[in-house]
């Protein structure tokens, strides 16, 4: 396996990725038992208490508008807000 998902977020000192991951709707699945570059679906949950599902390698690094290339006014700095906006919440509700 590559580098799990919990040594890349630790490496990088972004662990606020890991506090997002789902205590239940997971299983027994782990952010160590997972490549930090998986196309595995895991479940979310904001500090809002929303729960989605997304890829594992769709929340890491800068999180950018769907469908946009990363340019002025685009990037998004907060990967809950981005993942709350494609599931049509306003990112205000989860930020």
């Amino acid at each position: 396996m590559r580098t799990s998902l919990y040594d890349y977020c630790a490496e990088r000192n972004e662990l606020a990725l890991l506090t997002q991951w789902h205590p239940v709707k997971n299983g027994p699945l782990t952010p160590r038992q997972v490549s930090y570059g998986s196309r595995q679906k895991i479940w979310w949950l904001c500090p809002k208490g929303h729960a989605w599902q997304a890829a594992v390698y769709t929340r890491v690094g800068v999180p950018t508008v769907p469908g946009n290339r990363r340019g002025r006014g685009k990037t998004i700095w907060r990967p809950s807000g981005r993942t709350c906006w494609i599931n049509g919440i306003p990112p205000k509700t989860c930020l």
